[in-house]
């Protein structure tokens, strides 16, 4: 009797689950429809603009036409609105393509990584990071990064 029961209990959260989503998309399709109503850009009107504002920013940084994978990035783009306002992802867009590490470099500052490192471009603490020479550093032109001053003291000591 209680495998029955323990059974039972695990089907109904599973459809309480299911339910959860479902509820979810309805308010999601209810905020566009209101959105629409009032005038307001959609979510996805949102989100194509982001996208766009994207490829143009990449494309200037990197010469060449930006290919978007899938729907990675658009969900990329619809959770980071769900606690975002659009113009601050732009601003750490800016941010993030601007950085010069290595890192970033290699990964051609892919659309992936801008997502999974989006709170290292907050307000105040990336620009900083970028405007502010490295401490003690006596280079000219003065290191933007530790990673590259740590690079350049290495240089400099194997000669």
């Amino acid at each position: 009797m209680a495998d029955t029961d323990n059974e039972f209990r695990k089907k109904l959260a599973a459809k309480f689950r299911e339910l959860r989503t479902h509820q979810a998309k309805e308010y999601e399709l209810t905020e566009g429809i209101i959105a629409m109503l009032e005038g307001n850009p959609t979510v996805g009107d949102t989100v194509r603009r982001l996208m766009l504002v994207w490829s143009s920013k990449w494309e200037v940084a990197y010469k060449d036409r930006y290919r978007y994978i899938g729907p990675m990035e658009v969900n990329g783009f619809k959770k980071l609105l769900k606690t975002t306002d659009p113009d601050e992802i732009e601003r750490r867009m800016a941010v993030y393509l601007r950085r010069s590490d290595l890192f970033y470099q290699k990964a051609r500052h892919g659309l992936s990584v801008f997502f999974k490192s989006f709170n290292e471009f907050g307000a105040g603490q990336a620009d900083a990071k970028l405007e502010a020479p490295v401490v003690g550093c006596q280079h000219r032109p003065p290191c933007g990064t530790d990673q590259e001053h740590t690079k350049r003291r290495m240089a400099e000591m194997r000669t």
